[in-house]
Formats: C-alpha cells, sequence, structure tokens
C-alpha cells in the first residue's frame, strides 16, 4: 500500500483574501495542518515523494467544498449528481433541481478531475 495524497472534501467554501483553498477559516485552519501532520506520522517509505503530493490536496479544488443536498439528492434518486437534472423528480425537489441544474451539472466535471489525477497518482506508484 502506497500513500498517494490527501483529499479535502465537503469543505465550506469562503471567498477572501489570503485564502487559496477558498475554504471558511475554521476548515482552512484544519486544512493547513494536513501536509505537516502526514510527513510527521507517515514514514515516507509507504508514500510518493511528499513534496510533490502534499502541495494540494488531491484534484485541487475540484471536490473540495460542500456539494450541500446535492450528495443526498443523488442517494435518494439512485444517480450520480450531475444526472438529477435530466430525470423526473418528485414535485418538492423540483425547485431546487430547477435553480440549481448548471450545479448539479459541474460535478460531473469536478468528479472527472479528482478522478483524474487519482489515476495519475496511482501511475506513478
Amino acid at each position: 500500500m502506497k500513500l498517494i495524497g490527501f483529499t479535502i472534501y465537503n469543505a465550506k467554501k469562503y471567498d477572501g483574501p489570503n485564502n487559496d483553498l477558498q475554504l471558511a477559516k475554521a476548515h482552512q485552519h484544519y486544512a493547513a495542518q494536513i501536509p505537516d501532520t502526514i510527513r510527521n506520522f507517515i514514514s515516507q517509505d509507504v508514500s510518493l515523494p511528499f513534496d510533490d503530493i502534499l502541495d494540494e490536496s488531491i484534484g485541487g479544488n475540484s471536490v473540495i467544498h460542500t456539494h450541500n443536498t446535492f450528495p443526498s439528492m443523488a442517494q435518494r434518486y439512485h444517480v450520480p449528481m450531475w444526472e438529477i437534472p435530466n430525470i423526473e423528480v418528485e414535485e418538492e425537489d423540483k425547485n431546487t433541481v430547477r435553480g440549481n441544474s448548471k450545479k448539479f451539472r459541474a460535478t460531473q466535471q469536478a468528479y472527472h478531475d479528482f478522478a483524474a489525477e487519482v489515476l495519475q497518482r496511482l501511475d506513478e506508484v
């Protein structure tokens, strides 16, 4: 087994100055600690080179920010998040889907970007 990196998932987004990850302050605080924690507690013998994999989370900001209720809705309808606008949903969900259809669809590229980087890192193992 090899460590190929880390990812931050479902964190609260905040656009502010000096905030490369676009994270809320509390999430930014913990995210900044991840690389040093890995360096201090995981042997580089079981990892890809730290200087490469700890620069940023896998996929960068592709899946870092919360998708609100999108995952729950995808589970409810048994389809990927990006397919939600293409299916018939129950009446109570129609306004949410209609108002967020562009955001639902954008999750597909985000997860493709994330998966591509996972595969790239696995190729390095």
